[in-house]
C-alpha cells in the first residue's frame, strides 16, 4: 500500500528544500503518494503542488487531514508556529518530520518531547547540516582521530536580525553532531556594529564537551561574504571543511574537505558541480531518512529530543545571555 505524504507550509524553504526533495524520493520510490500540500496563501498552495507533483492542494490543514488521512507529513512552517502545528500531528498520531528549530526555548521543546513520549508518534527534527553528504563524510573521518578542538565559522551577508538565534542553531547542532558529545559549558561574546548601527555584529561562542573538546564558534550576520568552515584539529591531524553555498556572494560555491597528517595530505572531496543544492545542502537525505524510518517503522534518532540542547544554547543568544551550563 502506498504512503500518503502531505506537507504542510508552501514558502521559501519548503520551496528551495523540503518539496524538490520529497519529489525526488518519490519518483525513486513507487509506494510513496505524494497526496497534498497545504497554506494559508492558496496561490503558493496550487503553484507548490503542481511544482512539485502533489495530488491536491488546500488552504486549511484540519481539512486535509480530515480528508487525506496522511501516512507523513513533512511541517515546514514559521518557527512561532512549529510547536502548536506539531504537537497537533503527535497528538494525532502522524508521522512528522518538523523543520528546525524544534522548539523556542526549553519550555516548548520540552512540551514537544513530552507529548511525543506519550503518543509515541514517529517524528524527526530537519536539522538539515547532519544530512549533508560532506558532514556525512567529514564525520566518518572524525572517527579516526583524537579531536580536542573545534572551529566553526559561520558569515552571512546583510543579516541585521535582532534575532539571529534560530539561524545560529545551525552551526551548534552541527558542532555537536560532528563531537558526538553534549556541551557542558558555553561563554557567549557580543561585539556591537563598529560603525555604529544598531545590530550586533559579531557573535563569539567559547564551549567546552563533556569529555574535555573545546569548540570556537564564530557567527557574522552581516559579513562580506556568506560561508561556513569548519576545522577540526586532532594529535597532528586536521580535517577543514568548507560547506557548499551556492547563494549571493559565497567564495566556497561546491565546497571542499580536507584531512591532513603530519604536514601530508590525505584526502581532498568537493560536492560534484551535477548535484543539487537540495541533495548537497542535505534536505534529499533527511527526507528520504524520514520516509524510510515510516515505511519500516523504525524510530529516526533525530528526534526532538536530539535537538533540545541546540535550542537551549541558542536561546541563551535570543536572550542575549553570557553563560550556559548543561543541566
Amino acid at each position: 500500500m502506498a504512503l500518503k505524504v502531505c506537507l504542510i507550509g508552501c514558502g521559501g524553504m519548503a520551496t528551495h528544500g523540503h518539496g524538490p526533495a520529497i519529489q525526488k524520493y518519490a519518483a525513486q520510490n513507487s509506494q510513496i503518494h505524494l497526496a497534498a500540500c497545504c497554506d494559508v496563501d492558496a496561490s503558493k498552495a496550487e503553484l507548490f503542488r503542481s511544482t512539485f507533483g502533489f495530488a491536491r492542494a488546500y488552504t486549511d490543514v484540519d481539512e486535509m487531514l480530515r480528508v487525506e488521512k496522511p501516512d507523513a507529513v513533512s511541517l515546514v512552517v514559521p518557527v512561532s508556529l512549529t510547536e502548536k502545528m506539531s504537537i497537533k500531528l503527535l497528538e494525532a498520531g502522524i508521522p512528522v518530520i518538523l523543520e528546525k528549530p524544534p522548539g523556542m526555548d526549553r519550555e516548548q521543546t520540552l512540551r514537544m518531547m513530552d507529548v511525543a513520549a506519550r503518543t509515541g508518534t514517529m517524528h524527526q527534527v530537519a536539522f538539515n547540516r547532519r544530512f549533508m553528504p560532506m558532514i556525512r563524510q567529514f564525520r566518518e573521518l572524525r572517527q579516526k582521530c583524537q579531536p580536542h578542538l573545534w572551529q566553526y565559522d559561520f558569515y552571512r551577508c546583510g543579516r541585521k536580525d535582532a534575532d539571529f538565534s534560530t539561524t545560529s542553531i545551525h552551526a551548534i547542532d552541527t558542532v555537536r553532531f560532528l563531537a558526538g558529545q553534549d556541551y557542558e559549558t558555553v561563554n557567549f561574546e557580543y561585539l556591537s556594529n563598529p560603525a555604529g548601527e544598531e545590530y550586533v555584529s559579531t557573535i563569539l561562542l567559547d564551549a567546552c564537551f563533556r569529555d574535555g573538546q573545546k569548540a570556537k564558534i564564530t557567527f557574522v550576520p552581516a559579513s562580506g561574504i556568506s560561508a561556513e568552515r569548519c576545522i577540526m584539529h586532532g594529535a597532528n591531524e586536521v580535517i577543514s571543511a568548507a560547506l557548499p553555498y551556492h547563494g549571493g556572494a559565497s567564495l566556497d560555491g561546491s565546497g571542499n574537505i580536507l584531512y591532513a597528517q603530519n604536514h601530508e595530505l590525505r584526502f581532498l572531496q568537493g560536492t560534484p558541480e551535477t548535484e543539487e543544492d537540495f541533495v548537497s545542502n542535505g534536505f534529499y537525505g533527511e527526507n528520504a531518512h524520514f520516509l524510510e524510518c515510516v515505511q519500516k517503522g523504525i524510530r529516526p534518532v533525530d528526534d526532538i529530543a536530539s535537538g533540545l540542547q541546540a535550542v537551549e544554547i541558542a536561546d541563551c543568544i535570543r536572550k542575549r545571555k553570557n553563560v550556559f551550563n548543561a543541566r
